[in-house]
């Protein structure tokens, strides 16, 4: 929920895209506030992804687990 409400608000979009952004069971997820699978704004969502070469099924779950990114890793140089 958290991670939710800062998305809907990000200010930053598009430079930094939210869309991208999908549930931990790899589910579409939300878009703008709206957590509906047959809703417009998960159409506008699946469309944006499509055009990026992310596929999903008809249940919303993502068809190649290889595309998401689930390690954090950081490059820090120390000064």
């Amino acid at each position: 929920m958290v991670v939710g409400n800062a998305l809907r608000r990000n200010p930053y979009a598009p430079r930094i895209p939210c869309h991208r952004v999908i549930a931990s069971n790899l589910f579409i997820g939300g878009f703008q506030g709206v957590w509906d699978l047959k809703g417009a704004t998960v159409t506008k969502k699946l469309g944006m992804l499509k055009d990026e070469g992310v596929g999903f099924d008809s249940l919303g779950v993502i068809k190649d687990s290889n595309l998401v990114f689930d390690e954090f890793q950081m490059d820090v140089k120390v000064i």
